[in-house]
């Protein structure tokens, strides 16, 4: 959408800020955890996660406030330079794009080569009088997407026709890691990714560093237990504009769970990679990156891929889904 919201930018943004005294303007003196995770480099926000959590082996056992304070201070300012890119979206561009985004949702099958559309299709043929709702999981923290959803009309809007008096319609929205209204849950996905073993029994390190103890025992909120609910009762389950990261590994464990033991569920993946193999001539390049995308996920939900769970995966370009006129500038 053209947001500048990366892992490296925050980061830069937050050494910046401080640069003036780091004694006088980093009283936690998050500054040196913020360059030290920047020296090591970070692509996505699941690697800067995990570097929070392997940063805990540089503290004594009895430094658990010193450490939550660091990571605190990181967090807070995370969400003030959230709120500053978020403020960039106006309505204006909510509004151009809602609508076609919002469609994508159903139209992107028409976008697929025909025996995958085939396989969303043999599905729906068990369903057809039934209107099929797409419900939305959100990782990010901005609201864009959220407001552009309302702009189309919001839940139980029609976005799209399907056979007879049927449609694709609009269902429940979710934040998977709460949102920038409240409460931003960014941690580690359970005990085991946070280095310093001493911490892992510490109620105030895993309170506020593990993502379900966060949602369950600090925010008190079950966003956690209904965007759960929703992909445990989903049909097709659609992911978009994830790494796959070990942070968020619970995710990928119960999309997984679900492919293997749910015997009608398509999982359809959005490969930012299959853009340029699609558009090559050489079908190797198709090959290559549906297995690679299959193996990844794979891999993030430890599971032994089986011949029927990977017939019933769609890897598909990820420009089909949420397409946009024209980015923030």
């Amino acid at each position: 959408m053209g947001l500048d919201t990366s892992p490296k930018s925050f980061l830069q943004a937050f050494i910046d800020e401080h640069v003036a005294g780091e004694v006088a303007g980093d009283p936690t003196h998050a500054v040196a955890f913020a360059k030290d995770i920047e020296s090591d480099g970070v692509s996505t926000w699941a690697d800067f996660e995990i570097k929070i959590g392997e940063y805990s082996s540089r503290f004594g056992a009895d430094q658990a406030n010193e450490y939550v304070a660091r990571v605190a201070a990181l967090r807070s300012f995370l969400g003030q330079w959230l709120q500053k890119e978020q403020s960039r979206v106006d309505e204006a561009f909510v509004k151009n794009n809602a609508a076609r985004c919002i469609r994508s949702l159903t139209d992107y099958r028409s976008g697929l080569r025909p025996l995958k559309r085939a396989k969303l299709q043999q599905l729906r043929s068990k369903h057809r009088n039934e209107n099929w709702y797409q419900d939305i999981v959100c990782f990010n923290y901005t609201d864009v997407l959220e407001r552009m959803r309302q702009a189309a009309g919001g839940e139980n809007a029609n976005i799209g026709n399907l056979e007879g008096s049927t449609c694709s319609a609009m269902g429940k929205f979710v934040y998977a890691h709460d949102s920038l209204k409240d409460k931003i849950v960014c941690g580690v996905n359970d005990a085991s990714q946070i280095s310093n073993e001493a911490f892992r029994v510490k109620r105030l390190v895993t309170d506020n560093l593990i993502k379900g103890d966060m949602e369950a025992n600090v925010i008190a909120n079950d966003l956690d237990a209904r965007a759960r609910m929703i992909i445990d009762d989903a049909s097709v389950v659609a992911v978009f504009g994830m790494s796959f990261g070990k942070s968020d590994r619970r995710w990928w464990e119960q999309v997984g769970k679900k492919l293997l033991e749910h015997k009608e569920t398509i999982l359809v993946l959005f490969d930012y990679a299959m853009i340029a193999a699609e558009q090559g001539t050489e079908q190797i390049r198709l090959y290559q990156r549906d297995q690679a995308a299959k193996s990844t996920f794979a891999s993030a939900a430890g599971i032994e891929m089986t011949p029927d769970a990977e017939d019933r995966i769609i890897v598909a370009p990820s420009n089909l889904l949420f397409p946009i006129k024209r980015p923030v500038s």
